[in-house]
């Protein structure tokens, strides 16, 4: 069946939008202001999948993160998109992910969900627990999803917590149901901290980073088990974990000027054993001093079609794809940066908008 004129122009006129550049949000708001036609097609919820799945990976928009000494989160921007809120006072950032910022409002003593695209935020009280150091994160709970817009699905909150008892405490918020499960609990043999990193999620399990070398995994599917496990013998509390090609959990470190990716082994008796996989050398990274000391590993995000692990030079924060190998620069840095957050999400004009010029004749 062929096309007709209008329809003809319409594909050409989407399959020129779609390649706008996801990194510079601006684009496609100015190509949305043209007409109201161009208006229509941009905030389509065709064109807006169409885009998305187009360019898989979202974009990094901005980064949240804490002052030191202050319980002030706020929103650093790479690019040109500007959150209706980008400074949360008396708030905490535990974690950011698949659209959504999990915080913590130490005024109030909740946990409060914010989305930087519209500003909404929601409120959650926290489980009852044993006084313990906790962390939090916010996963999207829609079965299949491809996490490509999900922000404002049902989603799911991990809490984990170590408490002064030498016990490990973690439970599960669903959206769906509005409750928190049952907290499941673990006694240790030994104290120790959760390090404040977004965790990394392989399968249905999210694993931390800890001091003392350990890595803390909380099962959030079925079982909701909690483990715990030793990372590399020569750990470092700025390596990172991350997920490897194959779906399995990873590690990140760094000896002098060189990344090394690990990936985590277990054998036919359980045992578990960390295998290096490959290096990439850091001699060549942009604004770094040979004379300064070595880049520190900051975080891991989980993307689509690859993996991206954010270092600090101690004068920038840098990214780098692992599957490219691409080193970019996202921003500059400076002493009061404590945790770091990055906000990765597709920018798309609103649906509503009150004026628009008219259609040219």
């Amino acid at each position: 069946m062929s096309l007709s004129p209008a329809n003809l122009f319409n594909d050409l006129i989407v399959q020129i939008l779609v390649r706008l550049p996801p990194d510079e949000p601006e684009c496609l708001v100015r190509a949305s202001l043209v007409c109201k036609h161009w208006y229509s097609l941009i905030t389509g919820h065709t064109f807006i999948r169409r885009y998305r799945e187009f360019h898989r990976l979202p974009p990094l928009l901005g980064f949240l993160r804490g002052e030191v000494d202050e319980f002030t989160s706020h929103f650093v921007p790479t690019t040109a998109f500007r959150p209706p809120e980008s400074c949360l006072l008396n708030c905490h950032t535990l974690d950011c992910r698949h659209g959504r910022v999990l915080l913590r409002d130490t005024d109030s003593v909740d946990l409060l969900l914010w989305n930087p695209m519209t500003g909404e935020k929601m409120h959650l009280r926290e489980p009852k627990v044993a006084d313990c150091y906790f962390r939090a994160a916010v996963l999207c709970a829609t079965a299949g999803c491809d996490h490509l817009g999900c922000r404002e699905g049902p989603f799911l909150v991990a809490f984990v917590g170590i408490g002064t008892d030498e016990v490990a405490y973690a439970c599960l918020y669903s959206s769906v149901t509005d409750k928190w499960s049952d907290v499941t609990k673990l006694q240790l043999d030994y104290s120790f901290t959760i390090l404040p990193m977004a965790p990394v999620l392989v399968g249905d399990a999210l694993h931390y980073m800890c001091d003392s070398g350990i890595i803390f995994r909380y099962d959030v599917g079925s079982e909701q088990c909690i483990s715990v496990f030793d990372q590399l013998n020569d750990y470092s509390d700025e390596n990172v974990l991350m997920l490897t090609e194959d779906g399995g959990l990873g590690l990140a470190s760094i000896d002098m000027l060189t990344l090394c990716l690990w990936s985590l082994k277990t054998g036919p008796d359980e045992a578990r054993r960390w295998e290096k996989l490959s290096t990439i050398n850091l001699k060549m990274l942009p604004n770094h001093n040979p004379s300064c000391l070595a880049p520190s590993l900051v975080g891991f995000v989980q993307g689509v079609d690859s993996g991206i692990i954010f270092m600090s030079t101690h004068t920038c924060i840098l990214m780098i794809n692992l599957k490219s190998e691409r080193v970019s620069k996202v921003c500059e840095m400076d002493d009061d940066f404590e945790d770091i957050f990055p906000y990765f999400s597709f920018c798309t004009p609103g649906r509503v908008i009150e004026e628009l010029p008219e259609e040219s004749t």
